[in-house]
């Protein structure tokens, strides 16, 4: 039984070593070898040991069975000591974890050992029973170095640690307890016998010297002295293994025939119960035997409540068993023994008889009905090592057994398993239908875990008939792995809406059940994700999302399936647009996976293309290509899509670096790729991706035969939301060849519909695309409120610095009036006003925006703070002005200086400044018409005087002074423009707005004075002479200028 397995043998009747126990105590390293031949003493010395030193942890009985590593730390789990809620969860061992062991054990063995109390000890009694090559000796030395103070890891053995512990012993991480050691000395054979019996020194001595120290050797000649029969005359040259031998055949041979043959016959089990002992002996006392033998000391252990020979006592039975026994009997009893093993799920042992015993129809029997109890806990390798024992024609005596040997082949060899599935299929014929169903399912499957279409049209086909008359299944996990997989191929293959929604439907029915395991329920709500994600159903992923919650939190789940259904999530938030989420995503799930070593190939890869994407997304060339070049250190040759993939992303990174010719040679080789390996979605991105490359390179390129081809492919399929996508691509080509009004028609179809960017997330990578498109849109009137959804949702950064209408994250106003809004809504306070706060933001603005020392800050705000003081002061207001507009990457305080995001936050000034600089430029190249909107743009932000909250302020008048004066500049030019253009109403005005805003501006009197006049309002050019003449002389103590004059004299005739 696994308990006894995992059970610290019971002490009766044994001596205390001092001598060995003083050995141990001192030994001062992490690994403890007591090494020494059958019948030695070493459990009972190292559970005498820990028993007298009341030392705890882990006792773990090593068998044959832990060459499979997988089967090693299942028992190991369910030794380790309950967690207390600190203590992280144990990992669990996977197929994928075959690839690097040792990392997995390193990070097993600190989880494992945070949960021992020290001093405690993980033992490994019986290593010798580990073959040479075990992967398990490989893995002391990591083992070795995760051990803390005062836990040691001790080892009872035959022989001396392995050669892998070569670099172990070199740094003396070692202590030896050898034969020398472990011998006994007179006074230890002394105490021995006085536990059982009284003899003078004499007989001790001839008893001493007849045993030569050896434990079990003792055991025998006292048991021998007992009975009369003291003979010595044994040879000890004929060596311990026929010493042995011979006691043990006298104790044997002293038992009656029917007491022999329960012995016999109990030894084939490795342990026994005394119910398991009674079964197989054919006698209900057989337990009081076994215990009688036990309390005897006669090389019969007691773990729990199982009973074990000692090994070489079992080996001489099981021998003695073969030489008195008939085949046809010694084969009955040997099913009798696999049957109660199995009872009992000692699977392993019941396997090792049938297969050392060529016993192949029960072994077969075994593999089929353990199998799926071993998927479930993760043991594959275990069933992978069973069918590698197997001989070729029991692998293939039923079709059952192919598929389960193709099971045991999927997380090593998947094309292998493949083969191994379509053997199977075959095999099924028409007489199983669901053996059928499972195969195809199951070969589905490795197109997955290849991420390959390979021929899965030609098994969809035989699929999807199967399933309309399918037999009941074996299990709701199975038909659930089966639909999850054909939604794969489907999507991958032939994404038709009815046969999609269909497996959908399916799936969503059967995940209400609560029979389903958790990692079958995570493994299909991944698939479904990536389904409706990939669709641009991001509604209905949000609802998958919800709906997984409970079962990803499960601590049954596997981190392989947590993880990857974390991957899937990040690549939801990122298609979503929410990149600061996604990459949070994307580092839980490599932690997961560096956390247990996980080493799965779409783990790596598809993370660092992930994170790539987001960083595209950002317009972070460098960093998408640092990204990129992580994942191609996991492609695999098998993964033939991998090379694809990276050459869309290379693409994508040339266009951002305005590589436009690169760009385009490899957009033609990701379509030829994704034709031969991709799925349609990528089939049809890819098209997206090369238009976008032929239209950067060359701007007249001819991309309409390349859309066709991509709007071919969505035809009939799951896949209509991405026709936006290609409209989208079409007016943004006709955005730059012919304008906005020209474009008009492509931008109303590009935007038109409820959630129409959600078809639109491929093109999220360009850095300017949607952007254009979208702003085009805000500014053409079209759509407003879905195309500010889609901005916000996709943080769209701005086509530029200054479009109409967009909809900034952050929208700063300080021109007239002073206002915060956050999403187009006012900035709202849970308490009073922040005067403080807003004030460091004010200041932020006032000195320019953008690197601003904080030494100037300090000093507008803080003139009265020294040193750190003011520091401190500032850093802290700084984390309040984030904390108000909720988002910290708004204000960005770096190297002593601090400013404004611009991509994040809009603030009027720097747009009025932007358009004067527009509007200068324009006049610069004497280009009257490109002069007028951006002169136009900057007189509306002009609403008032900057800040004039704060005019009591010293900091902010530089820049009220500054900005005020621009805008006079720009007021007059502007009127002057109108005037000379003939339009007197609207020079009048302008000129009117510029008296209000400087009354003792002249020339802005003398413009309305002409314009008065030609409009022939003689009476109002008058007033405006008087009002001048007024002004000037109450504020100023000036008369008019001659030219004032002059204009006066020729209005007044």
């Amino acid at each position: 039984m696994p308990l006894a397995k995992l059970t610290r043998p019971k002490l009766h009747q044994v001596l205390p070593r001092d001598r060995l126990f003083a050995r141990l105590d001192e030994a001062a390293r992490p690994i403890v070898w007591v090494v020494g031949p059958p019948g030695a003493g070493k459990t009972a010395l190292v559970a005498s040991w820990l028993q007298q030193h009341k030392v705890g942890g882990v006792w773990y009985q090593v068998d044959a069975g832990d060459r499979d590593l997988s089967t090693f730390f299942h028992y190991l789990n369910r030794a380790a000591p309950p967690a207390r809620k600190r203590d992280a969860p144990l990992p669990t061992f996977t197929p994928e974890h075959g690839a690097d062991p040792a990392a997995f054990a390193r990070l097993y063995f600190r989880a494992l050992f945070e949960r021992f109390k020290p001093p405690a000890a993980l033992v490994f009694d019986n290593y010798h029973e580990l073959p040479a090559g075990a992967p398990l000796h490989a893995l002391l030395e990591a083992i070795a170095r995760e051990a803390p103070e005062r836990v040691v890891i001790v080892a009872t053995s035959r022989g001396e640690p392995p050669p892998e512990c070569a670099a172990l012993r070199a740094m003396d991480r070692v202590a030896l307890l050898d034969w020398d050691d472990l011998r006994l000395t007179f006074d230890e054979t002394c105490g021995i016998a006085a536990l059982r019996q009284h003899l003078d020194e004499t007989t001790l001595r001839a008893v001493h010297a007849q045993s030569d120290g050896w434990p079990v050797g003792l055991v025998l000649t006292l048991e021998q002295v007992k009975r009369g029969h003291a003979e010595t005359g044994l040879a000890q040259s004929q060596g311990r293994d026929v010493l042995f031998g011979y006691f043990a055949g006298q104790i044997l041979d002293a038992l009656s025939p029917t007491v022999q043959t329960q012995l016999m016959r109990i030894a084939l089990l490795p342990r026994a119960t005394a119910a398991q002992a009674a079964m197989i002996a054919g006698d209900p006392a057989a337990g009081h035997l076994l215990d009688s033998l036990y309390r005897k000391r006669l090389f019969v252990e007691r773990r729990g409540d199982a009973y074990q020979f000692h090994d070489l006592f079992r080996a001489f039975l099981l021998e003695r068993l073969e030489q008195t026994m008939s085949p046809e009997a010694l084969a009955a009893v040997r099913r009798d023994a696999i049957a109660l093993l199995t009872q009992a799920e000692q699977v392993e042992a019941a396997f090792d008889i049938a297969a050392t015993t060529q016993d192949w129809p029960s072994a077969a029997q075994i593999a089929l009905r353990f199998a799926p109890m071993l998927l479930e806990q993760g043991r594959v390798t275990t069933l992978k090592s069973w069918f590698d024992v197997l001989p070729p024609q029991v692998q293939d005596a039923s079709p059952w057994m192919a598929l389960w040997h193709g099971i045991a082949l999927s997380p090593f060899a998947a094309l292998q398993a493949r083969a191994r599935f379509e053997v199977a299929h075959a095999r099924f014929g028409e007489a199983e239908p669901m053996g059928r169903i499972l195969a195809i399912g199951a070969i589905l499957a490795t197109h997955y875990l290849e991420f390959d279409h390979g021929q899965v049209e030609e098994w969809i086909d035989l699929l999807l008939p199967q399933l309309d008359n399918a037999p009941p299944f074996p299990a709701a996990a199975a038909e659930l792995r089966v639909n999850a997989a054909l939604l794969f191929a489907l999507s991958f293959a032939r994404p038709r809406a009815d046969l999609t929604q269909a497996r959908v439907a399916r799936l969503r029915t059967l995940l209400q059940r609560d029979d389903i395991p958790a990692n079958a329920r995570v493994d299909a709500a991944t698939l479904m994700l990536a389904y409706h994600q990939i669709n641009g159903e991001f509604d209905e992923s949000d609802r998958i999302v919800a709906m997984a919650a409970p079962w990803v939190a499960d601590p049954t789940l596997t981190p392989s399936y947590r993880a990857l259904w974390l991957l899937q999530l990040a690549h939801f938030r990122d298609k979503q647009g929410n990149d600061v989420e996604a990459l949070k995503i994307y580092d839980e799930s490599q932690a997961i996976a560096n956390e247990n070593a996980l080493m799965l190939p779409p783990l790596r890869i598809f993370a660092h293309l992930g994170r790539a994407i987001a960083a595209l997304c950002a317009g972070d060339a460098d960093t998408a290509e640092a990204e990129r070049v992580r994942a191609e250190a996991y492609w695999t040759f098998a993964r033939k899509l991998d090379r694809a993939l990276d050459g869309a992303i290379r693409t994508w990174i040339a266009i951002l670096r305005h590589e436009y010719e690169a760009a385009r040679k490899t957009a033609r080789e990701v379509v030829a790729g994704m034709d031969d390996f991709g799925p349609v979605w990528l089939r049809f991105g890819s098209r997206l991706l090369l238009a976008i490359a032929e239209v950067e390179a060359d701007g007249d390129a001819d991309v309409a035969p390349i859309l066709d081809e991509a709007r071919a492919l969505l035809t009939d399929t799951c896949l209509q939301h991405h026709v936006h996508g290609i409209e989208a691509v079409e007016a943004w080509i006709q955005l730059r060849r012919a304008g906005p009004e020209a474009a008009r028609p492509w931008i109303e179809r590009s935007v038109a519909g409820l959630n129409a960017h959600h078809g639109q997330f491929m093109l999220r990578m360009h850095p300017s695309l949607l952007s254009e498109v979208y702003g085009a849109a805000l500014q053409l009137g079209i759509s407003e409120g879905d195309a500010r959804r889609a901005i916000r949702e996709f943080s769209l950064r701005a086509p530029h610095a200054d479009p109409p209408r967009w909809p900034w994250r952050f929208e700063v106003r300080t021109l007239g009036r002073f206002e915060v809004l956050r999403e187009g809504q006012p900035l709202a306070f849970s308490r009073k006003v922040p005067k403080k706060t807003l004030a460091l933001l004010k200041a932020i603005i006032a000195l320019g925006g953008r690197s601003v020392s904080e030494q100037r800050l300090l000093d507008a705000l803080w003139p009265d703070e020294e040193g750190d003081a003011g520091a401190r002061a500032l850093d802290a207001t700084v984390l309040r002005l984030r904390t108000l507009l909720g988002d910290p990457a708004a204000i960005v305080q770096r190297g002593g200086r601090v400013s404004l995001d611009a991509e994040r936050v809009w603030v009027d000034v720097f747009a009025f400044d932007r358009a004067l600089a527009a509007a200068d430029e324009a006049a610069h190249r004497h280009d009257i018409d490109a002069e007028a909107q951006p002169l136009q743009r900057a007189l509306e932000l002009y609403s008032g005087a900057f800040l004039v909250e704060d005019e009591g302020e010293p900091w902010p008048v530089a820049a009220r002074e500054r900005l005020r004066g621009r805008f006079i500049h720009a007021l007059a030019r502007q009127a002057e423009r109108r005037e000379a253009a003939g339009d007197d109403t609207a020079a009048i005005a302008l000129y009117m707005r510029g008296i209000d805003a400087d009354p003792a501006i002249e020339s802005f009197y003398q413009g309305l004075m002409r314009c008065y006049d030609r409009s022939g309002r003689r009476s109002e050019a008058i007033a405006a002479y008087q009002r001048l003449r007024q002004i000037l002389s109450i504020t100023l103590g000036l008369q008019p200028s001659a030219s004032s004059e002059r204009l006066y004299q020729a209005v007044k005739g």
